[in-house]
C-alpha cells in the first residue's frame, strides 16, 4: 500500500514491532533490521530514528558496521534518511549546570554519527529533565546554539519539541534567530496546551516537522480512538502551507503493522476529504 496523497509519512523507530518490554518508547532491539522492510510494505517513506532515553549499546548508531547496515537497508527498501529524535536528553539534562558538559558532548557525538546515515533533521525533545521552562533563557539559548552550529556543519537542521506555550517558544526561537532551528508540532503533546489554530498560526514560520499521535485520558492511543481533531489540525497546517513531513509517533495496538497501515489510511481520508 502506498499513500496517494502528497504527504510524506514516517514512523518512529520501534513502532512497527511489538515491544519486548511492553513500553511505548522502545528500541526494537534485535529486530531493528526487520522494521525497514515493514516500513516499505505499509507505505512509509522514512523511519524516524530513536536515540534511547538511557544509553543503549544495542542501538546501531554506536557501531560503524551497523551504521553501514542502516545505509544498505535504507537503499534496499527505498526509504529516505530524514529525521532522528534524541530522546536521551529527556532523562539527561542538557541545561543543568551539573551535567551540561557530559550531556552536550553526548548529543554532539550522536549528531556526528547520525550524519553517517545522512539524517537531515535532529529532533530535541525539551521535556522532563531538559524542559526549557526549568532553566533561564540565556542557558537554553547558549546550549541550543552549540547544537545548531554542529548541525550546520553537517547540513542538518534542528527542531525542538516542547510543552511550553507558543509565546515562550517564539521568544526563544526569535532570540536565537537562526533559520536552522525550528519547532516540532506534536498533536498529542500540545493537546492540553493551546488551541491548535492559535498555536499553529503563531508558530507557522518555525514548524519544521509534525508528530502525529492521538491522546485520551493523557494516554497515547490508536489514532481515531482519542480526542485529537486531526481534520482540524491538518486543515490549519494546510492553511499555513506547511509542506514538511508527518511522523507517526503512535500507539501500536495489537498488530503494529496493520495499525500503521490504518493510520495512513485514516490520515489520507482526512486529507482527501
Amino acid at each position: 500500500m502506498k499513500s496517494h496523497s502528497k504527504i510524506i509519512y514516517g514512523c518512529s523507530q520501534g513502532r512497527l514491532i511489538k515491544p519486548y518490554n511492553g513500553e511505548l518508547q522502545c528500541f526494537p532491539k534485535n529486530k531493528w533490521i526487520e522494521e525497514f522492510e515493514l516500513a516499505q510494505k505499509c507505505g512509509l517513506n522514512f523511519i524516524e530514528f530513536f536515540i534511547d532515553e538511557e544509553h543503549n549499546t544495542d542501538n546501531p548508531i554506536w557501531s560503524k558496521n551497523s551504521l553501514n547496515k542502516i545505509n544498505i537497508f535504507l537503499n534496499k527498501y527505498n526509504l529516505n534518511p530524514y529525521s532522528a529524535c534524541i530522546s536521551y536528553i529527556i532523562n539527561n539534562s542538557i541545561f543543568d549546570k551539573k551535567f551540561i558538559d557530559k550531556n552536550v558532548e553526548y548529543v554532539i557525538d550522536v549528531i556526528s554519527k547520525l550524519n553517517l546515515i545522512n539524517i537531515k533533521l535532529i529532533i530535541l525533545p525539551l521535556l522532563n529533565k531538559s524542559d526549557l521552562c526549568l532553566f533561564d533563557l540565556i542557558t537554553v539559548k547558549k546550549i541550543l546554539k552549540i547544537f545548531v552550529k554542529e548541525c550546520r556543519s553537517f547540513n542538518m537542521k534542528i527542531a525542538i519539541e516542547s510543552t511550553a506555550y507558543s509565546a515562550e517558544l517564539i521568544n526563544l526561537l526569535k532570540s536565537i534567530n537562526d533559520p536552522n532551528i525550528g519547532y516540532v508540532y506534536d498533536t498529542g503533546n500540545r493537546f492540553e496546551v493551546e488551541d491548535p489554530f492559535l498555536e499553529i498560526t503563531a508558530l507557522k514560520e518555525y514548524i519544521f516537522h509534525v508528530h502525529l499521535k492521538d491522546i485520551k485520558d493523557k494516554q497515547n492511543v490508536i489514532i481515531g480512538n482519542g480526542n485529537i481533531n486531526f481534520k482540524k489540525i491538518i486543515s490549519i497546517l494546510n492553511s499555513i502551507k506547511y509542506n514538511g513531513k508527518y511522523n507517526f509517533e503512535t500507539n501500536r495496538g495489537i498488530d503494529p503493522f496493520n495499525t500503521m497501515k490504518n493510520n495512513i489510511r485514516l490520515i489520507d481520508e482526512i486529507i482527501q476529504n
